[in-house]
């Protein structure tokens, strides 16, 4: 009887939580000239159909190798100036994001605080900010796992924007200032990971109401019907 239970609960358990972290939506940009108008997903799992990086108008790109860079940081706009990206989630289904993995970058002239925002509060609070120094880079696997980003539906926008027009070495950012995404380079520093947002979309519908009552009902009736004994042949 105890095996019996034991079985159902682990059944149970495997169907509400079989969907541990993975990649919802990746972008490429090693191979990236860096002045693309665009970067389309490399990849997105099954009931996630991953957005373009793009510009918000107010930039323009910048050639630069195995990245998404753009200028026009001097001109202060968040409702222009910015970068965009996310996914859009099929009808039915939700997503749990955990962590979004990138590498920034800022040039010594380019914009020296920049901010993660979403289309959840539109834009009006940053998730995240960094703090560029100099020319050097910055590797990435930003939080997301607060409770505002479990089950998400429909489509979901982030974008990169500066919070001011200071630079990264410690001026005032000018036309030449540059903020790239790049791919994630990771821990042993050798190894090229595709920018990407984690964790796995969970169905709305799994497991339904109905049959998750009527398993647990099962295991409430078992746990209270009174089980026989056998009986041995000197209690005839």
């Amino acid at each position: 009887m105890n095996k019996i239970i034991a079985g159902i609960i682990l059944a149970l358990t495997v169907s509400v939580g079989a969907f541990g972290q993975t990649t919802v939506v990746s972008w490429n940009l090693d191979g990236q000239l860096g002045n693309e108008s665009f970067v389309a997903p490399s990849s997105s799992m099954e009931h996630v159909t991953g957005l373009n990086i793009t510009r918000g108008t107010g930039l323009t790109a910048q050639r630069a190798n195995d990245s998404f860079s753009s200028l026009g940081w001097e001109d202060y706009s968040p409702t222009t100036n910015y970068v965009s990206f996310g996914f859009t989630v099929d009808e039915g289904f939700t997503a749990d994001i955990d962590e979004l993995w990138v590498r920034l970058r800022s040039s010594p002239t380019g914009p020296r605080l920049t901010g993660l925002f979403s289309s959840l509060d539109g834009f009006a609070e940053p998730l995240f900010i960094n703090i560029h120094t100099g020319d050097v880079p910055v590797d990435l696997r930003i939080d997301l796992s607060g409770p505002e980003f479990d089950f998400v539906t429909g489509t979901i926008e982030f974008r990169f924007g500066a919070l001011s027009t200071d630079s990264a070495d410690h001026g005032a950012v000018d036309n030449r200032g540059s903020f790239r995404l790049k791919n994630l380079v990771n821990y042993d520093g050798s190894t090229s990971l595709e920018m990407r947002f984690t964790e796995g979309p969970v169905p709305t519908t799994v497991p339904e109401p109905s049959a998750f009552a009527l398993m647990t009902g099962i295991i409430a009736a078992m746990l209270v019907c009174p089980v026989r004994r056998k009986r041995k042949p000197d209690d005839q």
